[in-house]
């Protein structure tokens, strides 16, 4: 006969299903903003009343939280939904 996985193994596939499927979903959902420009642009992001700053490098792209706002000092602003891919392209925000 043949034992049971134990307690602890199982717990640890059960966790890493779930961290597994939380990153999925976040992929699918995310927005990205890709800045273009050859300049570094500051730009806040608004979520469930809290705000964080941050900058994107010249070039670049990043993954943003989906159903916020974005504010990108001096190019413009967006509300961000799922799959939204936005770009700063001379000087300015398009999504």
């Amino acid at each position: 006969s043949t034992n049971p996985p134990s307690a602890p193994a199982t717990c640890r596939r059960r966790a890493a299903a779930v961290l597994f499927a939380s990153a999925a979903a976040w992929a699918g959902f995310a927005a990205t903003l890709k800045n273009e420009d050859s300049k570094p642009y500051k730009y806040e992001l608004s979520c469930n009343g809290a705000t964080t700053t941050s900058t994107i490098a010249p070039h670049t792209e990043e993954t943003l939280r989906s159903s916020c706002k974005l504010k990108v000092e001096g190019a413009g602003t967006a509300s961000l939904v799922d799959d939204m891919k936005c770009v700063i392209k001379n000087g300015a925000l398009s999504c």
